[in-house]
């Protein structure tokens, strides 16, 4: 009886086999294609007064760092349920936008096409007694625009939101240049070193 059960099991094997491969294939797929622009990078908050997470380490380091082009791009506080932006930074309602939802929560959007090399890469929110949260962008595609909602931990009211990224320098003819020079200077050692070797 247990023979003839495990028979009939090894029977129906490589068709479910080829079921499962055909399921893994497209959860695959659509797990690739689901995507979200904002990843929580401090799930649940950090509080600014503590020994912070490494997220939030990388954060100021780029901020405060070497001299990379990281810088605040954006930034509002809000105060009675009014967003007001920042006079201080590079853009502002223009390029972003943020709508409250309630104390805790905010829908943000960002769009950096034509700002000549500007991308996103964090948005920090700062809540009461130290309580922030930072959000960090996933795929190049998603840095220039996109959007989504923002919480410091869905209880605490958002007291700002900072919208930070570094500018890209675009390509210039003088790279392609250097490049081409380098690479004739190798193939010319490279026919040098042939002769000298016949």
């Amino acid at each position: 009886m247990l023979t003839r059960l495990l028979e009939r099991e090894a029977k129906k094997a490589p068709s479910d086999c080829k079921m499962k491969a055909k399921l893994t294939i497209l959860l695959i797929a659509l797990t690739s294609s689901a995507h979200a622009n904002l990843i929580d990078l401090t799930p649940g908050a950090f509080n600014i007064n503590e020994p912070w997470p490494q997220p939030v380490i990388q954060f100021f380091s780029h901020q405060f760092g070497n001299g990379n082009g990281f810088q605040f791009l954006a930034g509002a506080n809000i105060k009675d349920g009014q967003v007001v932006w920042s006079p201080f930074t590079i853009f502002g309602s223009d390029n972003f936008g943020i709508i409250l939802q309630d104390p805790a929560n905010a829908q943000v959007s960002w769009n950096l096409t034509n700002t000549g090399g500007y991308f996103l890469q964090y948005v920090l929110l700062e809540g009461a007694n130290g309580i922030d949260n930072l959000f960090g962008l996933r795929g190049p595609g998603f840095q220039f625009e996109g959007g989504g909602l923002v919480t410091i931990d869905g209880l605490t009211a958002i007291q700002a939101i900072i919208f930070a990224g570094p500018n890209v320098v675009p390509e210039t003819l003088n790279t392609g240049l250097l490049l081409f020079f380098a690479v004739s200077g190798l193939l010319l050692t490279y026919k040098l070193r042939r002769r000298k070797i016949a």
